[in-house]
């Protein structure tokens, strides 16, 4: 029983109908190029911390943290991506910072 407070759109989710009209609209559109963008970097407590960015759809530019261990060579290990839920910091919110930092300490 998830309880009272669970959102709408869990208990009660839209058709399989409605739901294969939006996906187009988050679909990554592979013709335009990918166009990465490291915006900041840091090396700290063993972590090194990529503030980046990419093109997602056409004119719309989407923000990541890459983190991994600084004494592991990139590309050498498995991979999470971790998207954070409605937060008035978004990327930058202390629990979510935390909860990837750990998983990069932990090899994942």
């Amino acid at each position: 029983v998830l309880g009272p407070l669970v959102d709408q759109w869990v208990s009660r989710p839209v058709d399989a109908a409605t739901l294969r009209s939006f996906l187009p609209f988050f679909e990554y559109d592979r013709r335009l190029p990918f166009d990465v963008r490291v915006t900041a970097s840091s090396d700290s407590g063993g972590l090194l911390r990529e503030r980046l960015s990419f093109i997602s759809t056409s004119g719309e530019r989407v923000t990541a943290y890459y983190v991994r261990p600084t004494s592991e060579a990139p590309g050498t290990r498995s991979a999470a991506i971790f998207l954070h839920g409605g937060s008035a910091l978004g990327k930058d919110t202390p629990r979510y910072t935390d909860f990837v930092d750990f998983f990069a300490r932990a090899g994942v």
